[in-house]
């Protein structure tokens, strides 16, 4: 039987108030999404598309929501 590790905390979650994403994630993850979009890229897309795109998506969510108080 396979164990599934729990990711409650750890993945991106919407402002509750604003519906801003913030990034909850381990610090880690941002690499592998890099090196995954370098290894792993859709068809007709070049390695250095795939990582710009996903590092557009990345930097689009921040750990703190920018309408709330800090």
């Amino acid at each position: 039987m396979r164990r599934e590790r729990s990711s409650a905390g750890k993945a991106p979650r919407e402002c509750e108030e604003h519906g801003w994403m913030k990034d909850l994630a381990d610090p880690h993850a941002r690499e592998r999404a890099l090196d995954l979009a370098r290894h792993d890229t859709p068809p007709g897309v070049s390695p250095d598309e795939a990582i710009a795109e996903v590092r557009h998506v990345l930097n689009s969510i921040g750990d703190t929501c920018p309408e709330c108080p800090s």
